[in-house]
């Protein structure tokens, strides 16, 4: 059996980590330790939903949460936090998007992945 995770204890720290409600925030640069640096112009957190983890599976986004912009601006990261007041953890979007005020900017995947399973 390839080392990893076990997936019943896989899917539980996944489920840990989605329970309570997440709320995700852009920023134009890493948020940092504390998810707080570089913020977006917007600071508007927008509600996450995820899928429930079974058997290690990754959490799927099961929303589209959606920014309306208030200036130019170069997004680069997302903060997720725990129902808008905890600090959760952060990541880099896959490409840098440029935007301008009046532009809509829409999640369309953020999967969360404990790995690797064992098999």
């Amino acid at each position: 059996m390839p080392a990893g995770w076990a997936p019943a204890a896989a899917s539980a720290l996944l489920n840990t980590l989605n329970s309570g409600g997440e709320n995700g925030q852009l920023h134009a640069g890493d948020p940092g330790i504390a998810g707080t640096a570089n913020p977006s112009a917007v600071t508007t957190r927008e509600v996450i939903t995820h899928s429930t983890s079974a058997a290690g599976s990754p959490l799927a986004l099961t929303n589209a949460p959606a920014w309306t912009m208030v200036a130019t601006e170069t997004l680069s990261y997302l903060s997720v936090w725990d129902d808008a007041s905890a600090f959760r953890f952060s990541v880099p979007l896959d490409v840098a998007q440029g935007v301008n005020a009046g532009d809509t900017v829409i999640l369309d995947a953020l999967d969360i992945v404990l790995g690797p399973v064992a098999a």
